[in-house]
């Protein structure tokens, strides 16, 4: 048995899926393919063979250990075939993923039994005009960047292999197959003191439990459950950029400060239209690749802290992002509020103040004609009609808590001191909202040998 780390125990059992899709030329033959095809499924062996062996154990699961990985069974990766040729091809700004990463028809013996699961499942789709590679790894196995970083190595593996590509630059540097990732999972693993009482961080308040379902359960539990709504938008560079400029200049914010900030107080306009003004508690994963001891930018597994915003009403939420005198109270009070994700402190406004500036500004808020604190159209935001410093400063506040060494170990030794680990996820109490955010996982330096993807999802 090879354990998992306790990040990766407090991880969702089911899978992660992303799909990278590829142009081909229009007389790409069927001839063509079959090798192709043929030549990516001999590099995924040797990658997985030589750089890669934990993907091919089976996942595991017990109510006292949690997940574990099995080495006693042979190796398990699946590598499937799906022809796809029929969907006539998508306008680009339309873009879905192939059906065959959305459906688990061509995927069902990735589920070994109700216990076990397999660790890797890639999926080869030839589409109209080009090919799909869809690799899913368990969330309790794998985080995003890891599979990022797993199939970007999975091409130099792939590329190396073709005499005509030796010497190809690749991320500044000359294409390698040498191994690259840390496997070590006890970098964030510890032992809990004994007979000391930890407290769930807040990120881990309520826990919901979860069952592996197969493909004709999921179709009858879909059928049952309406449709989300969905608010769909289209954040570009220029956009985000613009959106870091609201956020002021007390503080080096990041294109994920600002992204949550513009997103809490768009949840917060849409919760009041719908006259619900609950406390909601926004929470987002940060890397902790380069910010924990040991876990540096090249550690293969799960590597996040969740950080939390303090639970605020809409209406708080709203009023205070309209009020500016509110907004350069608010790094005076950092004092006077407990921390939301891990019981250090944050800087946020203080409720007495966060109070006034409710009565204050109710009207602004009534009277107000747009329909968002943030006004977006089809290319991101507009000109905003509600300042996201506010919103950005208990970003920022809640990442610097959450990454904190204390809050870091604090969460580790929690989760090293439970007794039953039952699958299932974690989440804050309460009216929640989690965030996350790809964009700086390197998704688009995979390349077969045509390029770049043209979409990834």
């Amino acid at each position: 048995m090879l354990e998992l780390s306790s990040v990766d125990q407090l991880s969702d059992y089911g899978y992660i899926c992303i799909t990278y899709s590829y142009r081909l030329s229009s007389d790409f033959s069927s001839e063509q393919w079959a090798k192709f095809s043929a030549k990516l499924r001999e590099s995924m062996l040797e990658t997985v063979k030589h750089h890669f062996p934990w993907a091919s154990l089976a996942i595991r699961h017990c109510d006292t250990k949690g997940c574990y990985l099995d080495g006693d069974l042979p190796p398990l990766f699946l590598v499937v075939e799906s022809l796809d040729n029929q969907r006539p091809p998508q306008p680009l700004g339309e873009w879905q993923p192939p059906e065959c990463a959305l459906q688990w028809d061509d995927v069902e013996p990735q589920v070994v039994s109700k216990q076990a699961i397999r660790a890797l499942v890639v999926t080869l789709a030839r589409l109209p005009s080009g090919f799909s590679v869809t690799v899913r790894m368990p969330h309790s196995f794998a985080d995003a960047g890891s599979i990022a970083y797993f199939v970007n190595h999975w091409s130099s593996v792939h590329n190396a292999s073709d005499p005509a590509n030796k010497g190809v630059q690749c991320d500044g540097g000359v294409q390698s197959t040498e191994p690259f990732m840390v496997h070590n999972r006890s970098l964030l693993r510890v032992q809990a003191d004994a007979g000391e009482n930890y407290e769930a961080p807040v990120a881990q308040r309520t826990f919901t439990p979860t069952s592996i379902f197969n493909c004709d359960e999921i179709r009858s539990m879909a059928a049952l459950r309406p449709s989300p709504h969905t608010l769909r938008m289209k954040l570009t560079k220029e956009a985000v950029g613009e959106m870091k400029k609201q956020c002021g200049n007390t503080r080096a914010y990041t294109s994920n400060d600002a992204i949550c900030a513009f997103l809490l107080l768009e949840v917060a306009t849409q919760l009041k239209k719908c006259n619900i003004d609950d406390p909601i508690t926004l929470f987002f994963p940060a890397d902790l690749r380069g910010r924990f001891p040991g876990v540096n930018s090249r550690y293969f597994g799960n590597a996040f802290a969740l950080c939390c915003l303090p639970s605020l009403s809409p209406l708080q939420i709203l009023e205070h992002a309209l009020s500016s005198s509110i907004s350069s109270e608010s790094s005076s009070c950092a004092s006077d509020i407990p921390a939301a994700a891990t019981g250090a402190t944050a800087t946020i406004p203080a409720p007495s103040i966060i109070n006034t500036a409710c009565n204050n500004n109710k009207s602004q808020i009534q009277n107000s004609n747009s329909n968002s604190g943030f006004p977006c159209d089809n290319n991101g935001p507009s000109k905003p009609t509600a300042r996201l410093a506010f919103a950005a400063d208990l970003v920022a506040a809640a990442k610097e808590s959450g990454l904190s060494h204390n809050s870091v170990s604090n969460l580790l030794q929690w989760e090293a001191a439970r007794q039953h680990r039952p699958k299932g996820v974690f989440l804050p109490e309460g009216r929640h909202v989690l965030v996350t955010n790809w964009s700086r996982f390197p998704l688009y330096d995979a390349d077969f040998g045509f390029g770049p993807p043209v979409q990834v999802a």
